[in-house]
């Protein structure tokens, strides 16, 4: 069974929603369910997993024909 693509916004880069996100797309249970997409500032997104204890590992894109997987 593939794994749906959950695409999700990290909200104001300045606040909180760097951090929240990065929590839960690192919460094992996410990772079981789906593969997902985070649409903002890589940079951001890895401060708020270093501010929030959480270790991600970040793919950067530029293109949305780079995110999809082609197999």
């Amino acid at each position: 069974m593939t794994k749906p693509v959950v695409g999700i916004t990290m909200g104001d880069p300045c606040g909180v929603g760097p951090e929240i996100v990065a929590r839960a797309i690192a919460d094992s249970e996410t990772s079981r369910i789906a593969r997902t997409l985070v649409i903002g500032d890589a940079r951001r997104l890895e401060a708020g997993a270093r501010v929030s204890g959480v270790t991600l590992r970040v793919n950067q894109v530029t293109s949305i024909d780079d995110a999809i997987d082609k197999t």
